[in-house]
């Protein structure tokens, strides 16, 4: 782990026969901290509504993002990647669900409960 944390001005060269290459660029190093969902809240859907959620995290480094619960009838949690999932579909059964989602990166991790209410 890094002991320093800022942004540093880096040069690197490269040597061969044909000459000297140089190459500037800009490294931040920064402290890893703890992931937080974002976007998830309470809905309430009629059978026949689409939805098309993002649920995304905040933190470094980026959260993986894991579910527990099932969703509905007729829609999808799906992990996209880069802190990113989404939940999308069509419900087509009333009901009371609950899904639990999870954040994790190497600072922790944070969950949060989406409750959802489909109507007829």
């Amino acid at each position: 782990m890094a002991k320093k944390t800022g942004t540093f001005i880096v040069t690197v060269a490269a040597h061969s026969s044909q000459g000297t290459s140089y190459q500037t660029m800009t490294l931040t190093v920064a402290k890893p901290t703890e992931p937080k969902v974002l976007g998830v809240k309470s809905l309430r859907l009629a059978v026949g509504d689409h939805v098309a959620d993002t649920i995304s995290t905040s933190g470094f480094p980026t959260a993986t993002l894991s579910e527990s619960g099932t969703p509905p009838p007729g829609m999808a949690y799906t992990y996209v990647g880069g802190g990113a999932a989404k939940l999308t579909g069509v419900p087509t059964t009333p009901g009371s669900y609950s899904i639990t989602i999870t954040a994790q990166n190497s600072a922790g991790s944070n969950s949060k409960l989406l409750k959802i209410k489909v109507v007829a």
